[in-house]
């Protein structure tokens, strides 16, 4: 039971600003809306901002498998180049 898998149900956003005309840029995203359903999407929402019509928001459902006792990922680890600052200070020789 301990190696039995669950779908999760996740939801992948992508935020962009196009560049150019955003008719165009939204006509190419909604012509690959059958790609993402055909990769087992559960849905596909394109968002345009009101305000500023070149903020695109593209929302894709999915459900991911998940293992039965998995460990989430940790939230609080620091990232890659947080210490870039020290370890260019110690290298130098200051």
């Amino acid at each position: 039971m301990a190696n039995a898998e669950t779908g999760i149900k996740r939801v992948l956003q992508l935020k962009m600003r196009a560049l150019g005309d955003p008719a165009t840029v939204l006509s190419l995203i909604r012509s690959a809306s059958p790609f993402y359903r055909t990769m087992g999407s559960g849905g596909f929402r394109v968002l345009q901002n009101v305000d500023d019509p070149a903020q695109i928001l593209v929302e894709i459902e999915y459900e991911g498998q998940c293992r039965a006792g998995a460990q989430p990922a940790k939230t609080g680890e620091r990232p890659h180049g947080a210490d870039f600052p020290a370890r260019l200070a110690r290298d130098s020789g200051r």
